[in-house]
């Protein structure tokens, strides 16, 4: 009963009951509802979602592996190509080792650097390579550059191309055409080969010692005028473990030797092979004396005397002829000097300056014993000779010429000659210092003419040096001088200033040395000037200007050799430079000058207008201390 109280329901409430009990399922299925519609919406822009983000999955995918791939091509095409590079480096490598080899071993065997078209020829490979650019240093390594390989481009390079910086003021170019293997100084199209010699300092007077040669060697000269030899291919200095002063390559008929006659700092003379190194002289002499005198050919710096290969030196007054190839003396003997006259060679006894030797090109006497003197020789092979006091004109076949008659005249000095119109002259020197000309014509036979020496007129020397300097001068012929200021005794000795003051020991001012000498030769005006006395004055400034006197010097010259051009009227000149006044008689200058300028000037009086071969006069420049000397004669 009481669980049926319990479960009875008031009848006021239970329709409410009911009502709310529907109004709560009807929410509850309109949630559910609205729920079930959002989860359906969610569910869908989930699979959206998941749809795209598998689309970019791909797409990523896809891409990546596209990048990737590319990259291992990438990779792949950078290994190809560096195996490739490499591949041509080493194939460049080995050609270039291959040259220098072959250029190597042909220097060591030929001592001459090989062309590149010749050692390119030598090698022998498997690849056809050939480069924008090769060259051959000249440590003979070998610069290679833009090289192909069979026809395929590449970046490859070779070696170090080691070229000086060319300085035209300290180094000069040496040009090779090996088309028809000419060198010289000069550039043309067919130069293939080049090399640059470095002097270091500044250079002049350049000489090639390949003419008809294969010696690869230069000679120079520096500002102090010593002389150097450079092999121009390996650019190193001949001689180079040798302290020397100077070095003269010797010539021998038409071509350089490999041998050179190199003088130390003593001043004393040896000959080496400048090639090997070898001394070639047991013994050092004073100096070597002969050499060719050419003024249009001045690059010959000693020659070997007549057929032989003997080169004149001097040691304490002797002479002699030395083989320059062993040193071994072809000849000596008391003579003073040699010269070499078409097929013969003519010697001065130094003991009386009377009697000359004549020898033939291979130093065998000629006619030395059916004479008591001879005098003089000519040019065109005459002899002015002495037999039983009897001064007489012969030629080379011993036929006499001419009679003279009897010696009366004391000759105590005679001359070489010189031709003179048809015939020749001979002028000599008596004991008092006069002087007597034998002059033979075939027109008109002969004479004989008394005359003053003449001599050289005022010959005087200015000394430049570069600071202030003790100055030793002397004279290899001094009995050839007469008066002389100031007094010369075996020497001059003087404090020289930099502006050409000199001083002596008891501090007296000179502005020059002044000398005249006796006229030992003569000269044939077979060249040089005709001079009327209205041009006396510009040929006098153009000439000196041209050869080198300075202002002063010029002045002093022309003042002085004026006066008598004019009252000539009408005359020849021939200027006597350097050279040739030096193998007359030798100024020795101590210290040597680094240049030295020697001018005789020879005037003939003629009687109309002559017609002669003009002279070719050389340039002189002044380098560091320079000597300076002139002086002249008439005839």
């Amino acid at each position: 009963m009481d669980n049926e109280k319990n479960n009875v329901v008031p009848e006021n409430t239970q329709g409410v009951e009911v009502s709310t009990n529907l109004e709560t399922q009807n929410k509850e299925i309109a949630t559910s509802s609205i729920n079930n519609d959002k989860k359906k919406k969610t569910s869908k822009w989930a699979v959206i979602a998941i749809c795209i983000s598998l689309v970019f999955l791909v797409f990523y995918c896809c891409i990546s592996f596209v990048i990737h791939n590319n990259e291992l091509k990438k990779e792949e095409e950078i290994k190809r190509k560096e195996t490739a590079l490499k591949n041509q480096q080493e194939a460049i490598d080995g050609y270039g080792q291959a040259l220098e080899i072959i250029i190597d071993n042909y220097y060591k065997e030929h001592n001459e650097l090989l062309s590149i078209e010749d050692a390119i020829s030598y090698v022998d490979i498997d690849k056809r390579i050939d480069c924008q650019f090769i060259g051959i240093n000249e440590d003979r390594t070998v610069y290679l550059h833009k090289c192909r390989i069979n026809g395929i481009d590449t970046k490859c390079n070779y070696g170090e191309l080691k070229k000086h910086v060319y300085n035209k003021d300290t180094s000069f170019i040496v040009f090779v055409d090996k088309k028809n293997d000419v060198v010289s100084l000069n550039r043309n199209k067919n130069n293939l080969r080049e090399y640059i010699v470095e002097t270091n300092q500044k250079y002049k007077n350049v000489i090639l010692l390949s003419e008809n040669s294969s010696l690869p060697f230069v000679r120079w000269e520096d500002e102090n005028n010593k002389g150097h030899l450079t092999n121009y291919v390996t650019g190193k200095k001949a001689l180079e473990n040798i302290d020397y002063n100077e070095i003269k390559p010797i010539y021998e008929k038409d071509h350089f030797t490999e041998y050179a006659v190199v003088t130390d700092n003593n001043h004393k003379s040896d000959i080496y092979n400048f090639v090997t190194g070898a001394k070639i002289t047991n013994s050092s002499y004073d100096y070597a004396t002969y050499h060719k005198y050419n003024v249009d050919d001045p690059k010959i710096p000693v020659t070997t005397i007549g057929n032989t290969k003997g080169i004149v030196f001097v040691k304490d007054t002797k002479t002699y002829v030395i083989d320059y190839t062993n040193g071994n003396a072809l000849f000596s003997g008391n003579y003073s000097s040699f010269k070499q006259i078409n097929n013969y060679i003519f010697v001065q006894n130094s003991d009386n300056h009377k009697s000359l030797g004549v020898f033939d090109y291979n130093l065998n006497p000629v006619s030395m014993d059916q004479y008591d003197y001879i005098l003089g020789v000519a040019d065109d092979n005459y002899m002015l000779v002495e037999k039983d006091n009897h001064i007489k004109l012969v030629n080379f076949s011993n036929d006499l010429i001419y009679d003279f008659g009897v010696d009366k005249y004391e000759i105590s000095r005679g001359s070489f000659g010189s031709k003179y119109m048809d015939g020749v002259l001979f002028n000599l020197i008596k004991n008092d210092n006069k002087c007597i000309e034998f002059i033979y014509s075939e027109k008109n036979g002969g004479s004989i003419k008394e005359l003053s020496c003449g001599g050289l007129a005022k010959p005087i020397l200015y000394l430049y040096p570069k600071k202030t300097t003790k100055v030793t001068v002397n004279f290899e012929h001094p009995e050839y001088l007469k008066t002389t200021y100031p007094k010369f005794e075996n020497q001059w000795i003087v404090k020289a200033k930099s502006n050409g003051d000199l001083y002596d020991k008891n501090g007296r001012y000179y502005y020059g040395l002044y000398w005249d000498e006796n006229r030992i030769h003569t000269v044939d005006f077979s060249e040089g000037f005709y001079v009327e006395d209205k041009d006396a004055i510009n040929f006098l400034e153009k000439k000196l200007d041209y050869i080198g006197l300075s202002e002063r010097e010029a002045n002093e010259f022309i003042t002085y050799w004026l006066p008598i051009l004019e009252n000539n009227k009408k005359n020849l000149v021939y200027f006597e430079l350097t050279d040739e006044r030096e193998s007359y008689n030798k100024i020795n200058i101590n210290p040597k000058p680094d240049s030295l300028l020697r001018i005789v000037i020879h005037i003939k009086k003629v009687d109309k207008k002559t017609n002669i071969k003009e002279e070719k006069l050389t340039q002189f420049k002044r380098n560091g201390f320079t000597a300076v000397e002139w002086g002249g004669t008439t005839y």
